[in-house]
């Protein structure tokens, strides 16, 4: 489960939430999901969060890490 949405930064536009995201996905090598920038109508701001939805990670490839 993810961070609860109180706890996420707030940005007021969703350019600020998207260039966090973006520096965010730039600095860590090694991420699961994508970080995205998405509008919260209860805190009536953008947060930035694991897009879990639409993974960098291709499923379909089996690799043997052994």
């Amino acid at each position: 489960m993810g961070k609860p949405c109180k706890l996420k930064l707030r940005f007021k536009s969703f350019l600020k939430a998207k260039e966090f995201a973006d520096t965010y996905m730039e600095d860590i090598v090694l991420t699961f999901y994508p970080m995205k920038a998405f509008y919260c109508r209860k805190h009536k701001c953008y947060h930035v969060g694991h897009n879990r939805y639409s993974s960098g990670v291709d499923r379909s490839l089996k690799i043997d890490v052994d």
